[in-house]
């Protein structure tokens, strides 16, 4: 979606969310679904991503384009895949992308901090780290909007949330890799940046554990306990 804010799309812009047929690289069909196995029609990207919804995120992934992701993935992020990225292509949009999470928390510091993507540090301490720009912070904006707004997702996470904690200076994604082998939430406030993964290490599938009721119920507890902390210096 970042990338798509670069490239002239926005938060309104339209999305036609039903069922599309793709052929993999291995030349098999590929149907796009929601994880509820609904389609909406034409909604907005800010619905879209709000909601988590999968086949406006193919769609999005497609109009950016393979290649400038790619590239944004290997030579902006300096994301080293376990595969050549052309063996996952419009997959990455579906999460099947191979994925750590130190590598996904840092991903996400251009999210806070205004577009500069930074080191991560369990503490402020005095050693150095490197910052680099990856985006105008406008784009960033757009983004954030939409990963802070908790109203609009309510379709797919409920009026009462694991995600929804006592104040709204935060934002955040989850993530279900397919047949629940992964549940992911990565959030933050322009303090701190709280990322968790569950699953079984030895990649089998859990049972029915989503981003929001397994990773989700780590990450809103140690949300709360940081917002508490010192660490919560309440940035605007």
């Amino acid at each position: 979606y970042l990338k798509a804010f670069e490239k002239g799309l926005r938060p309104y812009t339209l999305v036609d969310d039903r069922e599309y047929k793709y052929i993999t690289a291995l030349g098999f069909p590929l149907y796009p679904k929601n994880f509820d196995f609904q389609y909406r029609g034409e909604v907005t990207l800010h619905y879209a991503l709000s909601n988590s919804l999968n086949v406006p995120a193919v769609k999005v992934l497609e109009y950016v384009g393979l290649g400038d992701f790619y590239n944004f993935l290997e030579i902006d992020l300096g994301f080293k895949p376990i595969q050549s990225l052309g063996n996952y292509q419009l997959g990455i949009a579906l999460g099947a992308l191979e994925i750590n999470l130190g590598s996904l928390a840092k991903y996400f510091t251009i999210f806070p901090n205004k577009g500069v993507l930074k080191d991560l540090k369990i503490y402020a301490d005095t050693k150095t780290s490197t910052e680099k720009k990856i985006t105008d912070p406008a784009y960033i904006q757009l983004v954030n909007k939409i990963i802070n707004d908790r109203k609009t997702g309510i379709e797919q996470f409920g009026l009462k949330s694991e995600l929804n904690l006592f104040q709204d200076n935060y934002a955040l994604k989850t993530g279900t890799s397919r047949d629940f082998k992964d549940s992911w939430v990565v959030g933050f406030t322009p303090d701190f940046l709280v990322g968790v993964w569950v699953g079984n290490a030895d990649n089998s599938p859990t049972q029915g554990v989503s981003g929001q009721l397994g990773a989700g119920n780590i990450w809103s507890e140690v949300m709360e306990l940081l917002l508490g902390s010192e660490y919560n210096k309440k940035t605007p």
